[in-house]
């Protein structure tokens, strides 16, 4: 055991005492006067190891790579879709169960855990000299305690840590170049917390009333043509299977593997449209849905999931 506080800290008595069995641990030891009492305060910089928390997330998902798609594409092929409903978004519903059954099937849900371990912090080689110079000057300061090695160890903790800070900054400054400054000021800051927007009502009530009254530059009305004729005529046209297929091609991320809230994913229409009683029934539902005038709300809600 040693005592490390060779200063007095009332008058000319040492009263307070700071005693350690593992002197590497501390790296300095000092008397402040706080101008407030008689009594010294007792300043000691401690060397800890920090228990390491690891953040733990579970993603759930299909593994394409193991599907069989020859075997996807007999069960696809052999599906009987129930078409019996008269309501369109329940007809639409099964659709989709019915569709989602070869994939339960063949390639069901996984779950993985993994473990987010956060980056440390590295510092360079000559930071890494000046720490280990630091901690034999704290060594000689506290079996030697004179005024010079004092002076020594002051001037070398200050630069040790002045390096320190210059080292990580330098990381911080790489990350910010690879991923942003948003990116990183949100995982220093907000690393545990939901960011919440807040809009001022009164702020948007303001704005709409500002371009209600014509205080910002909006774009001319357009005024009905002349001598236009009444009559009109508007037929509805069936959607055939050249529109379904360019519209679906048109569309973005056709092998995205994230699922909506029926449980299908872009990549299982991709691999399941391209059979005759699936594009039929979906055509057929499409072609209701547009003579009915009734949105399937199915083919709208989504669930974004990694």
């Amino acid at each position: 055991m040693t005592q490390l506080v060779s200063k007095p800290t009332r008058g000319n008595s040492v009263l307070d005492l700071f005693i350690t069995n593992i002197n590497e641990r501390i790296l300095d030891v000092s008397i402040t006067n706080p101008q407030l009492s008689d009594h010294a305060m007792v300043n000691a910089n401690i060397v800890y190891s920090r228990f390491k928390v690891h953040n733990k997330k579970t993603v759930t998902y299909r593994q394409y790579k193991l599907l069989n798609y020859e075997e996807l594409a007999k069960s696809v092929t052999l599906l009987d879709f129930p078409n019996n409903s008269t309501n369109i978004n329940e007809r639409a519903e099964s659709f989709c169960k019915v569709l989602l059954s070869p994939f339960e099937k063949l390639i069901p849900f996984v779950s993985k855990t993994f473990t987010e371990y956060q980056s440390k912090m590295t510092i360079s080689q000559e930071t890494i000299k000046t720490k280990v110079l630091r901690d034999k000057l704290y060594k000689i300061k506290i079996k030697f305690p004179t005024q010079y090695n004092e002076y020594c160890f002051d001037s070398v903790n200050k630069l040790t840590k002045e390096m320190i800070l210059s080292d990580t900054k330098s990381n911080i400054n790489d990350e910010i170049q690879k991923v942003g400054p948003f990116k990183v000021i949100d995982n220093l800051l907000f690393k545990d917390k939901k960011n919440v927007v807040h809009l001022d009502a009164n702020q948007l009530n303001d704005y709409f009333v500002d371009i209600s009254t014509c205080k910002y530059d909006v774009l001319i009305i357009p005024k009905k043509p002349q001598n236009i004729s009444v009559i009109t005529s508007f037929n509805i046209v069936p959607l055939n299977i050249l529109d379904l297929f360019s519209a679906w091609k048109a569309m973005k991320n056709v092998k995205s593997v994230s699922h909506d809230s029926t449980g299908l994913s872009h990549r299982m229409l991709n691999l399941s449209i391209h059979s005759p009683n699936v594009n039929c029934e979906l055509l057929d539902i499409l072609n209701c849905s547009i003579a009915c005038g009734v949105f399937v709300f199915v083919f709208i809600i989504r669930t974004n999931s990694p």
